[in-house]
């Protein structure tokens, strides 16, 4: 029997977590989501790139490191602040203590611990979506009214 595809405008922004974790982790949506990338091993080779980088520009001036972060570490760190925001999902191991452990390891190289707390204001984040005052997408009335232009907004 095929799953019914419930379109994300029908998910209510207070819908209950364990819901919303049925709809979005079904077996078929995390078959399409997940099982077709090995997360593991990417996220294993970017973490070891950057170490490999690291040590190897170790006695290397600040220009090369600085070039070096920016046109190669840049692309890794993306890579891996993206593998943290799946791994908040818990979409990499059906137990989450193991998405948490691997996201700290993906982690490792940022510089900035940042991936249990990021779970919890993203998995927030979703729960309480365009709710004034919770979500942080919103606007206050004070950013409301000096965000006025585009040049603001930057």
């Amino acid at each position: 029997m095929e799953e019914a595809i419930i379109p994300i405008s029908k998910i209510q922004p207070l819908i209950p977590g364990f819901l919303l974790k049925e709809i979005l982790l079904s077996s078929r949506n995390r078959d399409i989501l997940m099982h077709t990338l090995p997360l593991l091993l990417v996220i294993a080779l970017a973490v070891f790139l950057q170490l490999w980088t690291a040590t190897l520009l170790q006695n290397d001036g600040w220009l090369k490191i600085l070039a070096t972060a920016y046109f190669f570490g840049s692309f890794l760190n993306h890579n891996l602040f993206l593998a943290i925001h799946e791994l908040s999902h818990n979409l990499a191991f059906s137990t989450p203590v193991y998405n948490r452990w691997l996201g700290i390891f993906a982690n490792l190289p940022i510089g900035v611990p940042m991936s249990v707390t990021f779970q919890k204001y993203h998995l927030e984040h979703h729960r309480f979506q365009g709710v004034d005052g919770i979500a942080m997408d919103v606007p206050s009335n004070t950013e409301a009214h000096l965000v006025t232009n585009a040049v603001a907004k930057t």
